[in-house]
């Protein structure tokens, strides 16, 4: 089963946690990973708009707050392009 935008963003969130904790050295030792864990994250919201998955699906899915986090994560991947 392939995982949902809702499982990449929580990836994400955790990774920032953890990175926070680590010296300067190890976050930009890792910073490649995590720039891919982002791109797999905008591939995978675009995957669900072009299967017309919308803000409503995402707030049933996570809440309001993980809806209005979506918005704000397309326009920075958006940004990436």
């Amino acid at each position: 089963m392939q995982p949902t935008l809702l499982d990449h963003m929580r990836a994400m969130k955790q990774s920032q946690e953890r990175l926070m904790k680590l010296s300067p050295e190890d976050q930009a030792r890792l910073q490649p990973q995590v720039r891919q864990a982002e791109l797999e994250a905008c591939e995978k919201l675009n995957q669900d708009r072009e299967k017309g998955i919308g803000m409503d699906d995402y707030q049933a899915q996570g809440g309001g707050q993980f809806a209005a986090f979506v918005m704000q994560f397309e326009q920075y991947c958006k940004s990436l392009r």
